[in-house]
Parts: structure tokens; C-alpha cells; sequence
């Protein structure tokens, strides 16, 4: 047992979340491990004012899933996340948490051990940096205020073995699903990610493209956009009836699962939800939406989980208009900066 009075407080930030400031407090449950199994962490969000705060509680801090609470380093080196990268369906609820006024949220993260690659690093001391990207709406903005967040360290001092999240089937070629129908929208969802995306390859570096991507070298995101069209990764289960993570709720559309070792991609299977089959939309849907208003296609969804399959990109941000605030090099690591691109190539030469 432990007393949260008596642990001291290594992180706190603010964060303005439509005109108000969170206060998040990030505690080790011990700052010296012998094992990173042992590795774990005490987060308690604050609202100081008079009023509630809903705030969306994935991909952040706020996340209990096996998803990137935390940037983790080493030696100045980034530790690479091999835990799960989801695509939410952010009408439902269960995907945002209220914090009352004048009241806070406890949350743990206790079991890190299988979400990063900690192997690769060997022992030492590791930095975690908590993820405090909170939006109120997947419309809003990335908050432009600076954070000065205290980075938490923990030292692990013998076993740092890597650990599955879960048994992931053997490589295949095709989509893995015994439902005749859903077989086929997978099928037409992975032709159209990859038209969807050979397409946006070759209109790299025109139009909307400094939005989506910045000043990064347009040869570079080119070359993401054939892996996805190409799909030289290698081949991966794609599945339908399948949820290993059990997390296919109402609030979650699909994930990836990806296996990192030493920075290499072994394994990327992708898990499509219910929501994916019954209430997402093929692209053709798009042409009635206004461009700067574009939202998810079959097609976009599986692009999106692609980009995690082919390029371990990340999560740091959900929507196609809060992607353009981020920086250049988050908007070359964000999976939706590549859906939203594609969808916007499509929208504006294809409708």
C-alpha cells in the first residue's frame, strides 16, 4: 500500500482546456525498480474552478488502455510504444470523462511493461514525459501555450525483457474473417486505403499539402504514402470478428497492434470494431461534405491503421482540422495527418 500524501510530486502543468486550467500531478510509485513489470505511476487531474470540465480521455494521461499515456526515453533516445494505436469514434461517450468542479480524477498506469520497447535500451534510468493533449471536442485546437512539464524518471536495474501485450496470429496475406460480408467491406476498405493513398502520393507537395504535412521533404512522405499503396511492409492479418485488446466497444472504430523490436516492425495486425462495419462510410460519402468539414471513410480508417503498420506512426492528435496545428515533425508521425490528406486529395479531384 501507498499514501498519495506522502509521495512526492515529480510533475505539474497546466493545460488550458476551453478557458480553463487543468492541474496534473504524475507521482512513481517507486523511483528505483528492479523490474520493469514494477514500473507504475499515480496521476491525479484537477479542476480548480467553479465549473465542470469534459475533456476527451484517450490517446492522454487520462487513458487507462494500453495506448501512449507517456513519451518514454533513454539516454536522449526515444523508446519506442509497441502497445495498441486506436482509431475512436468520438460521438460516443465513453471516450471523454467529466471532471467536476473544484474536484479531480485519480488515475493509474500500472502496467507498462509490454507498451514500450525497454528491451532494446537495456537497464538504466528511464524518462517519462505524461501526455497532456486534452481537448474538450475533436474540433478544438492544439492548445498553443508552451508547457513547462518535469519530465519523471524511474531506474530499472535488472530485468527489462520484453514482454507481449498479447498472442498476435501468424502473418496473412488476406483479410482474417469468417463473415462472408464483412470479408468483402474489408476487402474494398484495403483496395480503397491504398488508391486513397497512391493517390495523395502523387500529389505530394501540391495544394493543401504544407497544411497537412509542413516543411517536411515531400519526398519523405511519398515514400510513406507507397509503403501504404504498396504495402512494402509485408503482409499482416487484418481481422473482423476479432478483439484481443477488449476494447471493441462503442467508442472504439479499430487498432493495430504493432510488434517493435530495435526500431524494426515484426508484426502489425489490425482489428476492425463493429462501429468500423456498421456506421463508418465509404469515401463516395465525402462529396457531399465540405472540404474543410471531411470526416472518416472505410477507406481513410484502414489508411489510417496502415500508416501505424507500414511507418509506426503515431497518435498524437485525432481530426482533420486539428492536425494542421500541429508541429512539422509531429505531422510527420501522426497517422491522421495521412488519412486527412488523402481524404482531402480525394474530396477535391475525385468529387
Amino acid at each position: 500500500m501507498f499514501s498519495l500524501s506522502f509521495l512526492p510530486v515529480l510533475t505539474l502543468v497546466s493545460l488550458a482546456v476551453a478557458q480553463v486550467d487543468l492541474k496534473v500531478t504524475v507521482k512513481p510509485l517507486s523511483p528505483t525498480v528492479s523490474s520493469i513489470e514494477d514500473i507504475g505511476f499515480s496521476v491525479i487531474v484537477t479542476n480548480p474552478t467553479d465549473k465542470e470540465v469534459r475533456v476527451i480521455s484517450k490517446n492522454n494521461i487520462l487513458d487507462e488502455a494500453p495506448t501512449t499515456s507517456f513519451a518514454v526515453s533513454k539516454d536522449g533516445e526515444e523508446v519506442l510504444f509497441t502497445g495498441i494505436r486506436v482509431t475512436y469514434n468520438f460521438e460516443h461517450e465513453s471516450n471523454y470523462v467529466t471532471i467536476p468542479a473544484s474536484g479531480s480524477i485519480a488515475v493509474n498506469h500500472t502496467n507498462l511493461a509490454a507498451l514500450y520497447d525497454f528491451q532494446s535500451h537495456g537497464t538504466g534510468t528511464f524518462t517519462f514525459l505524461p501526455k497532456t493533449n486534452f481537448r474538450s471536442s475533436i474540433d478544438d485546437p492544439i492548445a498553443s501555450a508552451k508547457l513547462a512539464l518535469e519530465p519523471v524518471t524511474v531506474e530499472v536495474t535488472e530485468d527489462v525483457q520484453a514482454r507481449a501485450l498479447f498472442d498476435s496470429n501468424s502473418l496473412a496475406t488476406n483479410p482474417v474473417c469468417d463473415d462472408g460480408n464483412r470479408a468483402g467491406v474489408l476487402s474494398n476498405a484495403l483496395n480503397d486505403a491504398r488508391a486513397l493513398a497512391g493517390a495523395a502520393r502523387d500529389n505530394v507537395g501540391t495544394g493543401a499539402y504544407a497544411e497537412f504535412f509542413g516543411n517536411n521533404n515531400p519526398a519523405d512522405v511519398a515514400y510513406r504514402f507507397d509503403m501504404i499503396s504498396g504495402d512494402y511492409a509485408g503482409d499482416r492479418n487484418i481481422h473482423c470478428n476479432q478483439d484481443p485488446a477488449g476494447i471493441c466497444n462503442g467508442g472504439v472504430v479499430a487498432y493495430c497492434m504493432l510488434g517493435l523490436s530495435g526500431g524494426n516492425i515484426v508484426s502489425s495486425d489490425i482489428f476492425n470494431c463493429n462501429y468500423f462495419f456498421d456506421n463508418i462510410q465509404d469515401s463516395g460519402a465525402l462529396c457531399s461534405q465540405p472540404v474543410e468539414n471531411i470526416s472518416n471513410s472505410k477507406g481513410g480508417v484502414t489508411l489510417h491503421e496502415l500508416s501505424h503498420a507500414t511507418a509506426a506512426t503515431d497518435d498524437h492528435v485525432y481530426g482533420c482540422q486539428a492536425v494542421k496545428g500541429l508541429s512539422d515533425q509531429q505531422k510527420f508521425t501522426n497517422a491522421d495527418n495521412y488519412q486527412c490528406f488523402a481524404l482531402h486529395v480525394f474530396r477535391t479531384q475525385r468529387c
